[in-house]
């Protein structure tokens, strides 16, 4: 069961939803954790997920996206942090003539950047678990861009002595989605960008 909720007429401050299972016997409420709102979340990136199948025991086929927002650094904030993000690369053909002399015979240029989520005050185990998860989806945007993990990277932990909180590096590339042919970007109540061809039906990248 899902339902959309607006939160928009709610004045700021911390929010959480009291459940009460129809059929528990006896009664019992289940209370979410806060929700913060507020008109800007201050160094914080809006996670969006969505898997093209169901997986991870979620019914993903209804269209449901999930959101997250979580205190992170991007290739946006490196002019306002001390965080560099940006990784150069390149695949290459190389030719290697067995005496010590190569010839680029093929390379295509890329860059690749490293993202911090949980950014200077890092976050709660609890809470990079879900973001993990949703970087398990094959539709994950950051803050409106569609973003995918680098073929074997993984989650590197930053941490300080004597503090409970932990921020985490993931390598991923930008997927540049204005420039593919045949495609347009198609917007979501304002908040998402995902993909469908000329019939309206969803793709995966």
């Amino acid at each position: 069961m899902q339902y959309a909720i607006d939160f928009s007429q709610l004045n700021e401050g911390l929010y959480y939803f009291a459940l009460l299972p129809y059929e528990e016997s006896p009664k019992k409420l289940f209370y979410s954790d806060f929700i913060c709102v507020k008109d800007k979340h201050e160094e914080t990136k809006l996670i969006t997920y969505h898997n093209s199948v169901n997986d991870q025991s979620v019914i993903f086929s209804t269209g449901i996206m999930f959101n997250v927002r979580v205190e992170a650094l991007d290739r946006k904030d490196e002019d306002d942090y001390n965080y560099k993000s940006f990784i150069p690369n390149s695949v290459d053909s190389i030719y290697d003539n067995d005496m010590g002399g190569y010839m680029t015979l093929y390379s295509n240029p890329f860059e690749t950047y490293k993202i911090n989520i949980g950014g200077n005050a890092g976050i709660p185990a609890y809470l990079m678990k879900t973001v993990n998860r949703a970087f398990g989806c094959d539709t994950v945007l950051i803050d409106n861009n569609k973003v995918n993990k680098v073929k074997s990277a993984t989650f590197e932990a930053v941490e300080a002595d004597n503090y409970p909180l932990r921020s985490w590096l993931i390598e991923v590339g930008y997927e540049e989605t204005e420039e593919v042919e045949g495609l347009y970007t198609y917007l979501i109540d304002n908040n998402s960008e995902y993909l469908f061809d000329d019939n309206n039906n969803y793709l995966v990248a």
